[in-house]
């Protein structure tokens, strides 16, 4: 990917820029690596928004996709792993209909044992946890 002539910092390999000051037809940024300042005027309230984002490329990588070698070159790959990680957690609905079924197996299995010289059955147990159920769940 070509870095646009605007994002490129003399420090690093991109700017990344830090609002000083807003005024009503201006903002006034620096770079906190080489301190370049960068000064975006307003028309009609608007900044000119192709300069602006071709200046704060650092701020719109992305980890897949055209911009993904360079995300990868300034930010590394650590959060990607832990994003992708973070991301298996979310399963498919079967899956989370079997860890529902055996989150209900481990709490009856863990009342018989509470109960175990009451004699209660499985029944009972199952109508106990469903009269409790916002407490078990803390669904209050």
């Amino acid at each position: 990917m070509k870095i646009p002539k605007e994002a490129q910092c003399r420090k690093e390999q991109l700017h990344d820029f830090i609002a000083i000051k807003d005024l009503p037809d201006a903002l006034v940024e620096i770079c906190r690596f080489c301190g370049e300042e960068a000064i975006y005027y307003k028309v009609n309230g608007k900044y000119d928004s192709r300069k602006y984002l071709r200046a704060h490329l650092r701020d719109t990588l992305q980890p897949y996709g055209p911009t993904g070698e360079l995300f990868r070159r300034i930010y590394g790959t650590k959060g990607i792993e832990v994003a992708e990680r973070a991301g298996q957690k979310f399963i498919s609905k079967d899956k989370r209909e079997e860890e529902r079924l055996e989150l209900h197996e481990r709490r009856v299995a863990a009342r018989k044992m509470a109960f175990k010289g009451q004699g209660k059955s499985t029944k009972e147990i199952e109508e106990e946890l469903k009269r409790y159920k916002y407490k078990t769940t803390g669904l209050q």
